[in-house]
């Protein structure tokens, strides 16, 4: 499946736009330059983002059954050396640790981390972006959270697809605030890819990756499933999905003396005493019915 990221192509127009002149060729890096084990060197495993820490995950998704990966399908050899290697990636290298049936996740949270968040928000990307799209509204909501008193995590996922995509040329040029060698990489200046590092861009074919075909609707919403358990493990609670049982109780704690409002303590567990959900609600009472009107009163003011 030969595929270019959206942020490349977006890349590559703003080159032309902005520099008519002739780009000189890239020359690629030295033999033995360390590459970022994430596409992002600006995104290591935890960094503070303007008083919000994000941090990457991946985790194991849906175990498809003719995809890639332990337990799975076997992995074609093919996607071993076209696919980069590393912490964050799809494999480290060997066979072994390769899997497709993995999501990739970036979670945003206060920093230093609040003890217990009052709401997770999973942030899904349109079909030609990824998790890096929420960078501004991750940190955003975090914020806002923070300044209303209501600590809030967030989740920008990254879809299982994005593992097929090679992100080298990425990497350097944040590293270098350069967008130059991305698009050198991937051959966008009208020029061959230029080599990094010794690694050439390679793209993966349609005929290697057939089993994409089966990412459907179902795996991804299952993949989601995955993504809601971690947002939970985050926030300290518990997922409640479809068929399950839960109990419910409420506990008056306050009511106003002067207007219809009352302070409730909830909490919601599953059988095994699990805590779902719990805190406080405040709530407006429903209003009293008024009392019947005498009947002589009611007929005295019909004409």
């Amino acid at each position: 499946m030969r595929r270019r990221s959206s942020s490349l192509l977006a890349l590559a127009a703003l080159l032309s736009a902005c520099d008519d002149a002739p780009t000189p060729p890239l020359p690629p890096l030295a033999e033995g330059t360390s590459l970022p084990p994430l596409p992002a060197p600006s995104l290591p495993r935890t960094f503070p983002r303007e008083g919000t820490r994000i941090t990457p995950y991946v985790i194991d998704g849906f175990p498809e059954a003719r995809t890639p990966g332990p337990g799975a399908a076997p992995v074609p050899p093919v996607l071993l050396s076209k696919l980069p290697a590393g912490e964050g990636f799809a494999h480290e290298g060997s066979a072994e640790t390769f899997s497709l049936n993995r999501v990739r996740v970036l979670a945003f949270t206060e920093e230093p981390p609040a003890a217990e968040p009052a709401a997770v928000v999973v942030l899904v990307p349109g079909l030609l972006a990824g998790a890096s799209s929420f960078l501004a509204l991750g940190t955003a909501l975090v914020q806002e959270g923070r300044a209303a008193g209501r600590p809030i995590v967030v989740l920008a996922v990254d879809r299982r697809s994005n593992f097929l995509e090679d992100p080298t040329g990425q990497a350097v040029a944040l590293q270098s605030s350069d967008p130059t060698p991305a698009a050198a990489y991937h051959g966008l200046l009208g020029q061959p890819p230029t080599p990094i590092a010794g690694r050439a861009a390679s793209p993966v074919e349609a005929a290697d990756a057939r089993f994409v075909s089966e990412w459907g609707l179902d795996v991804h919403v299952r993949d989601l499933r995955e993504v809601i358990e971690l947002g939970y493990m985050l926030g300290n609670r518990a997922p409640v999905f479809l068929g399950e049982q839960v109990e419910a109780s409420v506990e008056l704690v306050e009511v106003r003396a002067d207007k219809p409002i009352a302070k409730l303590r909830t909490l919601v567990t599953k059988r095994d005493g699990t805590v779902c959900v719990q805190g406080q609600a405040t709530v407006l009472l429903p209003s009293r019915p008024r009392a019947a009107e005498a009947p002589g009163a009611a007929a005295a003011e019909v004409p």
